[in-house]
């Protein structure tokens, strides 16, 4: 079988890994041909071109996703010929069921977040498309969830025509095409390369004694590090003037974006400098995990989160926002990590000071932690 995979991206990000992480797995050894056409150019194309596959950057003439792309992008699937077309993230989906109408080529899209937060526009049109695809992935069960309220639900559906029985049809359509599959890693396999040449905390400054909160990811809005450097930032005040010496709170950012320069200025105005580390962008984000105590996640929301599973597979307590604080797809609360409310920096806060406080009485919450998610990283 000839696969064409569409992503909007080759940036650092959870779909992207997801592809390369796939693509790393199959390549041959299922018998298919596999090749990758972008828009967005990122470091994950040379991971991609380095397992020898092909891949076609999309050009634009005015701005991206202009006609000038679409038509570009209708030349590679005739010069690649695929049996069918996988993509991945908002735009390179809906891109992709405009090209299974105009060429009868099956589309499998994948859904990795929450679809209230794509907008009234996007929503629109990803309502009225949602019929041209074979199949559509959702990467957990709280993203199928958000898709069958938001697009598929009946109510939504009115939005987009009559209420009548074509309609029904159509729900039930769409409602057929949806499956759970759940992002995945390879836990050995990513432990394995993480104690290789490991990482120590001296090279970040940081003392064995030290209580580090870890985050990996994009500096973007969505993910809302804002939210999490003011949270840091109160934790320090509740010591203050100063925190213990033989055990102080500390911040490590891993990453690169859009929004490093507002973040490292928020850091200076609260004056948390001496707490808080941004790393850049690192090809080798997985190496920080093992000298985390706890792994943040403050994003307004998201789907089934690569960096979360990826420090699960470390044992490491998770402090996640969520919009239902009572339940996750892989955290149980007070058992495996703490759930807050998005923007809640209060509760954030909170949650940070329970596993710094349990940090200076032996960690005997974080042993329990460790076994747990170790266990659950297992058998998932």
């Amino acid at each position: 079988m000839n696969i064409l995979h569409l992503i909007t991206s080759l940036k650092v990000g959870g779909a992207e890994s997801a592809l390369v992480n796939y693509l790393s797995k199959v390549v041959g050894k299922d018998g298919n041909t596999h090749s990758v056409a972008y828009f967005h150019h990122g470091p994950n194309a040379k991971k991609i071109e380095d397992l020898g596959i092909n891949i076609y950057k999309i050009p634009r003439f005015f701005f991206t996703y202009d006609l000038y792309s679409f038509w570009c992008l209708k030349n590679i699937v005739k010069l690649v010929c695929p049996d069918v077309i996988h993509s991945s993230l908002w735009s390179s989906n809906i891109i992709a069921r405009l090209i299974a109408k105009v060429s009868r080529i099956p589309v499998i899209c994948d859904l990795h977040g929450n679809s209230f937060d794509e907008g009234r526009l996007r929503n629109w049109f990803d309502r009225r498309t949602v019929n041209y695809c074979a199949k559509i992935v959702a990467v957990s069960d709280s993203v199928k969830d958000s898709y069958l309220k938001n697009i598929i639900g009946s109510k939504n559906l009115t939005d987009a025509c009559n209420y009548n029985n074509e309609c029904r049809k159509m729900q039930a359509n769409a409602n057929s095409k949806l499956v759970v599959i759940k992002n995945g890693i390879d836990v050995q396999a990513l432990r394995d390369k993480a104690f290789k040449d490991s990482l120590t905390r001296k090279d970040f400054g940081f003392s064995d004694n030290d209580f580090i909160i870890g985050a990996v990811g994009r500096l973007e809005p969505i993910k809302s590090y804002d939210i999490l450097i003011k949270a840091f930032a109160l934790l320090i005040s509740f010591f203050h003037p100063e925190p213990d010496p033989a055990s102080k709170p500390k911040l490590c950012i891993v990453g690169d974006g859009s929004q490093r320069i507002q973040l490292e200025a928020l850091v200076k105005v609260l004056k948390i400098e001496k707490h808080v580390v941004f790393t850049g962008f690192r090809s080798d984000a997985y190496k920080f995990y093992p000298i985390f105590d706890c792994f943040a996640l403050s994003s307004q929301s998201e789907g089934l989160s690569i960096a979360l599973l990826e420090a699960m597979a470390f044992g490491l307590p998770v402090i996640s926002t969520n919009l239902d604080i009572s339940s996750h797809d892989v955290i149980t609360p007070e058992v495996n990590g703490f759930l807050v409310y998005p923007n809640d920096i209060e509760g954030y806060a909170l949650a940070i000071n329970k596993l710094f406080k349990d940090h200076q009485n032996g960690r005997p919450l974080r042993r329990d932690i460790n076994k747990r998610n170790l266990d659950l990283v297992r058998t998932e």
